[in-house]
């Protein structure tokens, strides 16, 4: 124990307080944004909280804490802690202490398929309080200058990131959009002899794929690969493909070396290597700025990708020309925007680190 602190269990020190079971179908409204145990999810026309920091209780995740600025409502996948005693513990420092304990509460979380909070082991939790209030509050003020140095470091390196691939689709949008001497448009759907959503299996190939089952890789749609393995019976694509995820964050594309069955949040396009390159599809896709269908969750339809139209040049030497230069920027931006995502990275560490600091009296002495 610190000399000047005292320490006492969650149920002791702190009221715990449940969000509201809400549904979208039945409570949706568009003012205020609806937490849980992650993420804002929909809208709500009512919220029961303002700046608070939210705890998940459902659904779980590695950042189970996190601090919400303005009014929201908290639904039943989160609750939030406040002082039993307000002459005792500040607020304010209490989301401190919380965000401190983030990967403690983690720990706690128990399931399998869906991890929740095992709110009894929680309660036991014990918090260390310094019994000078103003003590409290100059470990706040100390934290929140900190903090705000460090976000605005963490902002600037995600800004620069998005910059870097911001810079690379302006010069796909340059390569593909201009006016070539030599190239000639095509749709997507004259290039490719296949070009199916992930899931179906084309009518020339029933026959065969059917009941013909192997490990091998099911790719989803989203920025990383993730790479997982499993049985299936669906289509199953032999030859280099793009996927283009299809839902969600969509118009992502990824080369497809190997072989592979596609889930349904993706469209594969196998182009006709007499006409195309693959790599040089991949970089004319990547060119694209997609309109999507779906008011909530954005979707691309087959019919959609087919009509879409790309330049090209006739010579297949040009494009590997091409392709090679693409290939070398893209590799100068990738390892830019790791270098300043790395740095965001171990500005989050820099943070845990601090409150560690703070929580275990070391930042700021009586």
């Amino acid at each position: 124990m610190i000399s000047g602190w005292i320490t006492d269990e969650i149920d002791n020190l702190c009221n715990v307080e449940y969000g509201t079971r809400v549904v979208q179908k039945n409570d949706g409204g568009t003012i205020y944004p609806v937490y849980g145990g992650g993420d804002a999810t929909f809208f709500m026309d009512t919220y029961n909280r303002e700046d608070r920091l939210t705890i998940a209780r459902f659904a779980m995740s590695a950042k189970c804490t996190r601090f919400v600025k303005g009014k929201f409502f908290l639904n039943d996948s989160g609750l939030t802690l406040s002082p039993k005693n307000k002459s005792q513990i500040e607020q304010d420092f209490l989301n401190y202490q919380c965000l401190a304990l983030n990967d403690v509460f983690y720990s706690l979380a128990k399931g399998s398929a869906q991890k929740n909070l095992d709110v009894p082991a929680f309660r036991k939790l014990k918090l260390n309080i310094p019994t000078d209030r103003n003590l409290q509050r100059k470990i706040v003020v100390k934290l929140d200058s900190i903090f705000a140095e460090i976000d605005k470091a963490a902002a600037a390196a995600e800004a620069n990131a998005r910059n870097a691939e911001a810079l690379f689709q302006s010069f796909l949008t340059e390569v593909f959009e201009g006016n070539r001497e030599g190239w000639k448009r095509h749709s997507i759907g004259n290039i490719c002899e296949e070009l199916f959503a992930g899931g179906d299996v084309p009518k020339d190939r029933m026959s065969k794929e059917r009941g013909n089952k192997f490990a091998v890789p099911i790719f989803t749609n989203g920025e990383k690969d993730k790479g997982l393995y499993g049985y299936t019976d669906k289509a199953r694509v032999n030859k280099p493909s793009i996927t283009i995820s299809a839902r969600g964050t969509i118009g992502y594309s990824q080369v497809r070396n190997e072989p592979f069955y596609p889930a349904i949040r993706l469209i594969v396009a196998t182009p006709k290597t007499d006409i195309i390159e693959l790599d040089f599809l991949k970089y004319a896709i990547k060119s694209i700025s997609f309109i999507h269908s779906g008011s909530s969750i954005p979707q691309l339809t087959v019919p959609m990708v087919k009509d879409y139209s790309v330049a090209l040049p006739n010579s297949r030497t040009e494009q590997i020309r091409i392709t090679g230069k693409l290939n070398s920027l893209n590799e100068q931006i990738e390892k830019l925007k790791y270098s300043d995502r790395t740095k965001a990275n171990e500005l989050s560490f820099l943070k845990n680190s601090i409150l560690k600091k703070a929580f275990s009296g070391e930042l700021v002495k009586a």
